[in-house]
């Protein structure tokens, strides 16, 4: 992963963190783990559950899509994955 990217992951948190409210940033972002699927170019979110997972697929998708495209400036898609079926959901560590 080159730095520009990187650096923009970072970015995303902050991002995220300003547009919903801390309370929904504690309970749904504060263990979420993000990075850059070369192979599929999306940004892939780690999530603790598969709870969690459909969640934020649900609700938060459609505003964190807009801070990839405001940041990365393409249209670069996130998938949310659970840590507990991360095998099933990617192939990125197989």
């Amino acid at each position: 992963m080159n730095n520009t990217v990187q650096y923009n992951l970072g970015k995303v948190l902050v991002l995220i963190k300003e547009k919903i409210s801390a309370e929904s940033f504690q309970i749904w972002f504060k263990d979420a783990i993000f990075y850059f699927d070369d192979k599929e170019s999306q940004i892939v979110c780690i999530v603790s559950n598969c709870f969690s997972r459909d969640w934020l697929n649900s609700y938060f998708k459609r505003i964190i899509d807009e801070i990839l495209f405001e940041i990365m400036e393409d249209e670069i898609t996130v998938k949310f994955v659970s840590n507990k079926t991360f095998d099933e959901d990617t192939l990125f560590f197989n």
